[in-house]
């Protein structure tokens, strides 16, 4: 074990004399993670300016017990109305107080007005509310009327974020015209034990829609959205942090370059076997084995370094709260242990310097892109979601995640097994190529 050592500290003083890898393992990181960091909203949490959005409103109707602040044609488009209606309150969930910092509402005075506002890139969507639709909301006899939400196509977010808020509102007085039409049927009928005849279909028709006005009328208040934000829950927990744009970043470029670190110490075994060091170390009673142990010792030691230092930066400097130490700690650990084994990995891969350079940086690459390091720990779905958990660093940044956002051991147990267990096949395999290139 003290031959083991001892090449880990030998190597381990020289990799961090070298400007270049300071440079690289420490300075790059941190200045990548707070510029993409401030990109993408601050220490705050992602977030996007309000979506513009382009209201058209042809069935007359104006929001209740307010007036919209937009203007079309440099005109106000604000009248009031005594009488609500479903358009109107449409109008007032879209351009109320709940949703202004979500919404950017702007009234228009035609479809074809909105619809060209989208398509010059003035609104990113626009809602028609199609005439006879308060009519239609308030009708129990099953007429219909279609709300167009009119969307530029190369925008993702904001257009859901408007569909969503229309489909929501739709559905309100979707709901509250079936209990209007559930109710008339009850109070016209009068009859529950089948000795009076039912009334005909028209007169609780009549006696519903009469209910539906009454109600749009009485409680135009009630029909409100709101949003509300909360980061992701962890599994059993009542609430979680939100550790902020610059830690998720930072942690996914911690992730990333770790990986050059431990490359940075693996280039000494071909180093050494250039300038033939390693082939007479070979012939000293200092087995093979012990010799690899030490230049994967030297790779974890480097990059435990890197990353020690770059949470303790990320703590004093930008107010990182990483989450409990034990867990921090254990992360830390199983990621420097994956990076170690897979710089030795690629090392045995390589038969010289630059093709050390060419092979790992590519397999790097493609693991960050997989994996999820440049969008740091913020969750992903579908097939990426998939695909991430493919690559260690997925993982791990899963881990991080979890740790940052007030998680426990219990909550990273695989974040944790399962990049060890890359770090252990990814060893075991440079020990197997490395003892058939250096056979006697």
């Amino acid at each position: 074990m003290r031959q083991v050592l001892l090449i880990a500290w030998k190597d381990l003083r020289s990799i961090y004399r070298q400007r270049s890898a300071v440079i690289m393992m420490l300075v790059t990181p941190l200045v990548l993670a707070m510029v993409l960091g401030l990109a993408f909203g601050g220490s705050t949490g992602y977030r996007f300016g309000a979506v513009k959005t382009a209201v058209v409103n042809l069935d007359g109707g104006t929001p209740t017990g307010g007036q919209m602040g937009a203007t079309t044609g440099g005109q106000p488009a604000v009248q009031t109305q005594a009488t609500p209606n479903a358009a109107g309150l449409l109008m007032n969930i879209l351009s109320g107080p709940e949703l202004k910092d979500l919404l950017d509402v702007t009234a228009y005075k035609s479809a074809t007005a909105a619809r060209r506002a989208v398509d010059n890139g003035d609104a990113l969507v626009a809602v028609i509310i199609p005439t006879g639709f308060s009519a239609a909301a308030v009708s129990a006899s099953g007429a219909g009327a279609s709300v167009e939400v009119y969307l530029d196509p190369t925008q993702e977010i904001g257009p859901a974020v408007v569909d969503g808020v229309v489909q929501q509102a739709v559905d309100e007085f979707n709901a509250a015209r079936g209990a209007a039409t559930a109710a008339a049927r009850l109070a016209t009928a009068r009859v529950l034990d089948g000795s009076v005849s039912p009334p005909p279909p028209e007169d609780y028709v009549a006696t519903a829609t009469a209910k539906a006005v009454e109600l749009y009328a009485a409680a135009p208040a009630s029909f409100s959205l709101a949003v509300q934000e909360r980061a992701p829950q962890l599994s059993g927990a009542d609430a979680s942090k939100d550790p902020g744009v610059i830690a998720m970043v930072l942690a996914g470029m911690m992730t990333f370059f770790v990986f050059f670190g431990a490359a940075t110490a693996a280039r000494t075994i071909l180093t050494e076997q250039q300038a033939g060091t390693l082939q007479r170390l070979f012939t000293t009673p200092t087995s093979r084995g012990r010799v690899l142990g030490g230049k994967f010792l030297l790779a974890f030691l480097t990059v435990l370094v890197q990353s020690a230092v770059l949470l303790l930066v990320g703590a004093l400097a930008f107010r990182i709260d990483w989450g409990a130490p034990g867990p921090v700690i254990t992360l830390m650990i199983a990621g420097c242990a994956v990076a170690a084994g897979l710089a030795l990995l690629v090392t045995s891969l390589a038969r010289t310097l630059p093709q050390q350079g060419a092979i790992g940086s590519g397999v790097y690459l493609v693991l960050a892109l997989i994996g999820g390091n440049f969008t740091g720990t913020a969750a992903a779905t579908g097939t990426i979601a998939v695909l991430r958990r493919l690559t260690p660093n997925g993982w791990l940044l899963e881990g991080w995640d979890a740790v940052m956002r007030g998680g426990s051991f219990a909550d990273i147990a695989l974040q944790l097994l399962v990049p060890l267990a890359f770090a252990a096949v990814f060893f075991a395999a440079a020990v197997v190529l490395m003892r058939r290139r250096f056979a006697t």
